[in-house]
């Protein structure tokens, strides 16, 4: 655990990976699909205690002036891969429609 990262109560997180259509899941393993449409992307360089500050500045200063909405489908973070000196590259994606 990363203590300059506070988690709430709240939190709900899936960790996905990409997996052929046919692969069997049980358990606490499960499957899902995200969807295709429109995507607002946001490419950040941050460190673990900076994932709050990006997510706000999507949904609190882009996406009110961008004259989109949420979409239903889930956002989500890509990562462009493993974390260097503890520096992370993501892209946020979020779901839009037009206001």
């Amino acid at each position: 655990d990363d203590p300059n990262v506070a988690v709430g109560d709240n939190l709900r997180m899936d960790l996905c990976i990409t997996v052929p259509p046919e692969t069997k899941v049980g358990g606490e393993i499960g499957k899902m699909k995200i969807e295709g449409g429109k995507y607002a992307v946001a490419r950040f360089e941050l460190t673990g205690k900076d994932f709050p500050k990006a997510w706000d500045w999507v949904y609190g200063q882009w996406l009110p002036n961008s004259g989109y909405q949420p979409d239903d489908n889930p956002c989500f973070e890509l990562y462009a891969g493993a974390p260097v000196e503890g520096n992370y590259v993501i892209d946020i994606c979020v779901p839009v429609k037009p206001m």
